[in-house]
């Protein structure tokens, strides 16, 4: 429903264009300005573009400074469905992992409806499995669910909480998930991701 013809956002009017990348090629994009934070009914009006309104600004985690970079192959998805699938067969980052020993894996995910400790007993769980171990680093969406609970815990301290003894790179509030604009990230592609100051790019490749 978003890639109607009166859709002025690039990362959104450029997604058919880049699924036509051939193999050996690659494509770059990088945030958005600003974002939408209410979502569209789109019963009522099947034809309605993006409210875009609500400064777009991907942070560093754990980092000092505001410079982050990372490369591996991607892998990832909404939160709410694969956080239930690693450990068996339709999800085995582990074995996703040993086909690009050298090259590393970045997992990268969105959060739709998970409160901030529902959030924390499913990134539990996926340490709990090693889904964490030996990433090349990490990049999280941002959320459409509440980003503060009712005990006053936030979205970030609940990232915090489970991620902040790892020290792979972590970038979070990206271009994915339940509120648009979104990148287009191929599960598989390898990926070099940079973030310096306000200045975001994630460049894959179909190698």
């Amino acid at each position: 429903m978003q890639l109607n013809t009166a859709q002025a956002d690039g990362l959104t009017a450029g997604t058919l264009k880049i699924l036509a990348t051939p193999t050996g090629g690659q494509f770059s994009q990088s945030s958005s300005a600003v974002y939408q934070s209410k979502s569209i009914d789109f019963e009522r009006d099947d034809d309605a573009t993006f409210h875009l309104s609500q400064p777009t600004k991907w942070k560093p985690l754990l980092q000092k400074g505001s410079s982050v970079s990372m490369r591996g192959r991607l892998i990832g998805g909404c939160l709410d469905t694969i956080g239930h699938l690693f450990g068996s067969c339709y999800f085995d980052i582990e074995r996703f992992s040993g086909r690009y020993p050298e090259q590393g894996t970045i997992l990268y995910f969105e959060n739709a409806e998970l409160s901030p400790p529902a959030l924390i007993r499913v990134l539990l769980s996926m340490r709990f499995k090693g889904v964490f171990d030996n990433l090349a680093g990490l990049l999280i969406g941002r959320s459409s669910a509440e980003c503060v609970d009712s005990s006053g815990l936030s979205y970030q301290e609940a990232l915090i909480s489970v991620l902040g003894g790892y020290d792979f790179p972590i970038i979070y509030d990206l271009d994915i998930g339940h509120q648009p604009p979104n990148l287009t990230l191929v599960n598989g592609a390898f990926a070099s991701v940079t973030l310096d100051h306000k200045i975001a790019t994630i460049t894959q490749s179909f190698i």
